[in-house]
């Protein structure tokens, strides 16, 4: 630059002055649409010698452009890019020629978009890392509250908070413990009911151990002695019905009170005249039949006995029984059980059981208006009542001489081999 101020006063020594000076003047513009106003000025300053104060404004303008390129840059390098596109704004408005302030403030544009961007991302990320502390802070006091109270109410109220939380496994270990030991204080105090409520509970958030099995296994028997002696006393209070009897043997087919009850039972069964019933009951139980604990008769004494009391009940009421093919119900089991197909669905599915029908012997010996009082399933109810619907005519029941319609209960037992 030294050089050509060198050659630009000998130019305007040896040379013509105007001719030079319109030259100089387009360097001048040349150096400041380029961006140089570090050139454009030593040229400006050369010019000045020769033609003072001439160029002091645009002297002035090329000065502080230069300033505020150089401004500008730093604010660039320093990542202040909107400053620094407004400093490169005043430039154009000096110098809207300046070909490189577009090129800046374009520059600028970006770095500020690149750099705006990566800052909404870090903000972004600390937003959720807050949030995530946040969480983790609100966690761990719920989970200290919970410490703290040591009750089931307390840990279950963290699970249903935070059912995927950091102490997750813990809370159900302790909640598992907390409702095993009031299962065991509810078994020791005899609260049976209680007892089992906690084990279920507990069996939610750990396997049981063989003793806490065990004691579960126990605690189920006592309820259901206790709920088959309480229904055993509640038969032996006032009149009982021979349907509840029959219920509560269906229900209890092994009870300690079972061989009372069917005793029970046949003693109904001759009161109210089904004879057939009591003589089946019979022989489905040998030896199981009593009316007094300890004593059950064999089928011979209850076979004469069921004739003794059938005789005295017909000369009383003038009635004679139905007879299946002149002979008494054992012949309808026999026939019934030969004709029962067993349903395959039944089978597959493992189903058992007994169902209790009704149907009526018509005064033509003809059997009518079979349902079922008590089903199991209803493959096995079908099969039931289309058995029976297909027996061949009965001799018909009499009283007083007459023929006359008998109603019976009839159970068809369904039993896999």
């Amino acid at each position: 630059m030294r050089n050509y101020k060198i050659q630009l006063v000998l130019l305007f020594v040896f040379a013509g002055m105007s001719s030079l000076f319109a030259q100089t003047m387009s360097d001048v513009n040349e150096f400041i649409s380029r961006g140089e106003y570090k050139g454009a000025m030593d040229v400006l300053k050369v010019m000045n010698v020769f033609e003072p104060g001439k160029y002091t404004d645009l002297m002035s303008k090329v000065s502080s452009c230069g300033s505020i390129q150089q401004e500008a840059k730093v604010l660039y390098q320093k990542e202040y890019y909107t400053k620094a596109i407004e400093k490169f704004s005043q430039i154009k408005r000096y110098f809207p020629s300046d070909s490189t302030v577009d090129i800046a403030i374009r520059q600028c544009e970006i770095k500020r978009d690149e750099y705006n961007r990566i800052q909404k991302l870090i903000q972004e990320r600390r937003r959720r890392e807050d949030q995530v502390r946040q969480a983790q802070l609100t966690e761990e006091k719920h989970w200290q509250r919970a410490v703290s109270l040591n009750t089931q109410t307390g840990y279950l109220d963290y699970l249903n908070k935070y059912p995927e939380g950091k102490y997750h496994d813990t809370a159900k270990s302790r909640l598992f413990d907390l409702y095993v030991n009031d299962a065991h204080k509810y078994y020791s105090s005899g609260n049976y009911s209680a007892a089992i409520k906690n084990f279920d509970t507990a069996s939610r958030y750990g396997s049981l151990s063989l003793m806490s099995g065990r004691m579960y296994r126990l605690a189920k028997e006592k309820i259901a002695q206790k709920q088959e002696s309480d229904r055993y006393e509640a038969l032996q209070k006032g009149f009982t019905w021979a349907y509840q009897l029959e219920d509560f043997l269906d229900d209890y087919p092994n009870s300690q009170y079972a061989t009372i009850v069917r005793g029970q039972l046949l003693d109904k069964y001759c009161q109210i005249g089904r004879f057939e019933d009591a003589r089946r009951l019979v022989m489905d139980f040998p030896g199981e039949v009593a009316l007094t604990k300890g004593n059950a008769p064999d089928v011979k004494w209850w076979m004469k006995n069921i004739r003794k009391r059938e005789r005295i009940y017909q000369k009383e009421h003038n009635e004679v029984s139905p007879k299946f093919k002149g002979k008494d119900s054992s012949a309808f089991s026999e026939w019934v059980n030969r004709k029962l197909v067993y349903p395959e669905i039944a089978k597959e599915n493992g189903v058992e059981g007994r169902v209790t029908v009704q149907f009526t012997v018509d005064k033509d010996g003809s059997v009518s208006d079979v349902k079922v009082l008590r089903g199991v399933d209803p493959s096995l109810d079908q099969e039931a009542v289309r058995v029976i619907s297909m027996s061949p005519k009965w001799n018909p029941g009499k009283k007083d001489g007459k023929r006359v319609s008998v109603t019976y209960t009839f159970p068809v037992i369904f039993q896999l081999k």
